[in-house]
């Protein structure tokens, strides 16, 4: 594999290494195209030309977006791509249309769980999303007639009632066990509402790339590096509970009713693990609001190593999507203190409360102290509520 330098560390290049061919994997080549926002608008597919004794071109994949959202792809054959039966491919048209994501925006997590419908090569079908925005089934939007529907592979299918045009089955970190319908191999948005490129099995998040097989990100973390040992660990080793919005943020599911237990789940999550060292340092982040048909919903978005002032520096409260930043929380490492560091245990502006009362709209910060005890302090009262171990809130 082979990434562009070191600032960025995005992949632009996959070949088949020697040994694989020695064993006889096909020799293959995957190029690689990005925008100045690193969205990923080209792919091009190279075989091994025995004869010319070079890549010879198989096919363009062309891909185009909203904002991040990818709604429109393209993929042309050359003259060397052939069915199974000598006849040439012909070219393969997709559109995808979105909703609300999984935040309840347009565009803040690359579209997770936020496809609604999907059009390949002229058939129209409506998507199915789980908790993590993962593609379960694509259904027909016409279920009262019956279609022909031709693949490359020259197949006939006759789509009739049920008309499930593909279901999928996942390991939690992505592995695909199972898959059936007509459009299933042609589909190539899968788990967590993510492109799989084809043959190399990695899912395209954005600023990196997944692998299923691994359960791991091909490249380092790219907040940085203090606040997690394994710079390549996947949201925190719990696919069911968090998601990832473009390889860079983890956010809580399910949703929860109120703020302390949003805060727990997510404090579980990040003391859970031996890769994260918070024993060590300050690992920070905030609590989302929404309102959803006059029921208020909360989700915690795991962010990076830092204080919680240092945090509301790092990012836009646009992390939440439609909602609003209602809080923020942090962790202490050992040595810390148990409760909120003040002005007399901290220099001035580097403490929890002065932070929380510097701000325009003061709002109350959760901490998640060495022993695990969720701890909030209300800046309007100053009172500080203990809500027991995060390990019993829920």
């Amino acid at each position: 594999m082979i990434y562009s330098p070191p600032s960025t560390k995005t992949l632009i290049e996959i070949e088949t290494n020697s040994l694989a061919v020695t064993a006889g994997t096909p020799k293959e080549k995957f190029v690689y195209t990005y925008d100045f926002y690193w969205r990923k608008i080209r792919s091009e597919h190279f075989v091994w030309d025995v004869s010319a004794d070079d890549y010879a071109l198989y096919s363009t994949n062309k891909r185009y977006y909203d904002n991040w959202n990818l709604i429109y792809e393209t993929i042309e054959y050359t003259s060397i791509a052939t069915n199974p039966n000598g006849t040439p491919k012909s070219s393969d048209e997709k559109k995808y249309y979105y909703g609300e994501d999984l935040l309840r925006s347009l565009y803040n997590t690359g579209g997770t769980g936020g496809l609604r419908m999907l059009e390949i090569n002229g058939i129209q079908a409506f998507a199915f999303n789980n908790i993590v925005g993962s593609i379960e089934a694509l259904f027909s939007t016409d279920s009262n007639s019956s279609d022909d529907f031709e693949d490359n592979n020259t197949s006939i299918y006759s789509l009739g009632n049920p008309l499930t045009l593909a279901s999928y089955e996942y390991t939690p970190f992505a592995v695909l066990v199972n898959q059936t319908g007509i459009l299933s191999s042609l589909n190539s948005v899968h788990y967590s509402t993510r492109y799989s490129e084809p043959i190399v099995n990695l899912f395209y998040y954005g600023y990196r790339h997944y692998s299923p097989k691994l359960m791991k990100w091909l490249s380092k973390e790219p907040l940085g590096e203090g606040y997690n040992r394994n710079l390549f660990n996947f949201v925190i080793n719990n696919p069911a509970s968090l998601f990832d919005s473009k390889g860079d943020l983890q956010y809580t599911t399910p949703i929860y009713n109120n703020a302390a237990s949003a805060v727990a789940n997510m404090g579980r999550r990040v003391r859970g693990g031996k890769n994260f060292k918070t024993d060590e340092v300050e690992v920070c982040g905030v609590t989302c609001e929404r309102c959803i048909n006059g029921v208020l919903e909360y989700v915690s978005v795991f962010v990076k190593q830092g204080t919680a002032e240092g945090c509301s520096y790092f990012y836009s409260k646009k992390i939440c999507g439609s909602g609003k930043v209602v809080s923020y929380w942090h962790t202490h490492p050992l040595g810390a203190g148990d409760s909120f560091s003040t002005p007399e245990t901290n220099p001035p502006g580097k403490n929890d409360i002065d932070f929380i009362h510097s701000l325009a709209e003061p709002l109350p910060l959760f901490l998640i102290n060495p022993a695990g005890i969720l701890l909030e302090y209300n800046p309007t009262t100053r009172d500080i509520t203990n809500h027991g171990n995060v390990n019993s809130i829920f």
